[in-house]
């Protein structure tokens, strides 16, 4: 194991470790962009998804700092790249991130709206197959009342 590393690979280090970190508060904006334009109503499931988010974030985080040390440094952990992991993280939340969500934003509506006028045309047309329907069955039932009304009226309404 080599415990003394050279400036270059430790500057090295230091970049590869604010690029992760970059790269992960843009993945993590992807989950930022999820709750803005597609929030679910608060409660239960929408806390639960946010927190199952949370820990694929975290987990893909450490997974990825673990990995970027053990093939830079040897596996030692080094307060320089924590410490540029965070910087990456910081750099891109506010200076990018801002522009980033919404770009995605307006991309994402201007796939959805196209999408969402199909699912309401489905739905509109669903409602119509299913009204006439109902209108039938409903229709069927008026005519056996009112064929049973008539034939009761023929005698005279006198059950036997």
């Amino acid at each position: 194991m080599n415990w003394f590393i050279s400036q270059r690979e430790l500057f090295f280090l230091l970049i590869v470790s604010i690029t992760c970190g970059f790269a992960g508060a843009a993945f993590y904006d992807l989950f930022r962009l999820r709750r803005i334009c597609f929030a679910l109503k608060s409660g239960f499931a929408e806390n639960l998804l946010i927190a199952v988010e949370d820990v694929i974030f975290f987990a893909s985080a450490g997974i990825t700092l673990t990995l970027v040390f053990f093939v830079l440094n040897s596996g030692q952990v080094r307060l320089m790249g924590v410490g540029g992991f965070l910087s990456g993280f910081l750099l891109w939340r506010f200076t990018v991130s801002k522009y980033f969500l919404v770009a995605a934003g307006f991309v994402l509506r201007l796939i959805a709206l196209p999408i969402k006028k199909a699912v309401m045309s489905v739905r509109k047309f669903a409602g119509r197959v299913m009204s006439a329907w109902k209108y039938k069955k409903e229709s069927a039932r008026t005519d056996e009342i009112c064929r049973c009304a008539l034939e009761d009226a023929s005698h005279g309404f006198i059950k036997k």
